[in-house]
């Protein structure tokens, strides 16, 4: 789960500057981050993206996994008014827009969800002369594909397009913050999928309006 705190520190002595008190500036940039992923990111696995195998005659679906997941949601306009209030600025300079629609973009583009086997779980209602449906569930899954460096250099413009290790570091530890932290979770029945008669693979299997936390 992401940490504002957490991540404000980690910000922190990425930049050097652990002997320091974290501020309240600095932790409510956290803040804006984690809530624009927590109120307004969404994740759906298009038929094909979760997999696993459904049993001869229905049960619990056996190795449910993802890959491929597609974020949404979040966007630079939002991200940037979360800026402005929870870390007290007095308004969304065109520093912070381009920020916000860079990293949100960039989110958006690159990254994708995966499920490791057995995070994606359900009841397969298959026989062995029947197809059924699949009514599953996932938690645990992580952002993949995006980097650090990936957003460093498409915030560089905003400090004239140099890319320094100090902009590095600050952009490894909001990646890595979100990469290692952030779990997406799918409620019961927005994973869903065909179960062919008498077992076998889970045919298009999909998911639907994942949340972040």
């Amino acid at each position: 789960m992401m940490d504002e705190e957490l991540l404000a520190e980690e910000i922190k002595e990425a930049l050097g500057a652990q002997d320091q008190e974290t501020s309240d500036e600095s932790i409510g940039f956290a803040r804006a981050i984690i809530k624009e992923f927590t109120l307004k990111g969404l994740v759906n696995f298009a038929p094909g993206g979760i997999t696993g195998v459904a049993p001869p005659s229905g049960g619990p679906l056996i190795n449910g996994a993802g890959s491929n997941g597609i974020i949404s949601g979040i966007t630079g306009p939002s991200l940037a008014s979360n800026i402005v209030l929870f870390a007290g600025f007095p308004g969304a300079s065109a520093e912070v827009l381009q920020f916000a629609a860079s990293f949100t973009s960039y989110v958006i583009s690159t990254g994708k969800v995966a499920y490791k086997p057995g995070e994606v779980t359900g009841i397969c209602s298959n026989t062995g002369a029947n197809p059924g449906v699949l009514t599953g569930e996932a938690k645990g899954g992580q952002v993949t594909g995006i980097t650090g460096d990936g957003l460093a250099s498409l915030i560089a413009p905003l400090f004239g397009s140099f890319t320094s290790e100090e902009l590095k570091a600050f952009s490894n530890a909001v990646i890595d913050h979100i990469k290692t932290n952030a779990v997406i979770t799918f409620v019961t029945g927005t994973v869903t999928g065909t179960a062919s008669a008498g077992g076998g693979p889970l045919v298009a299997g999909a998911a639907t309006a994942g949340r972040f936390s």
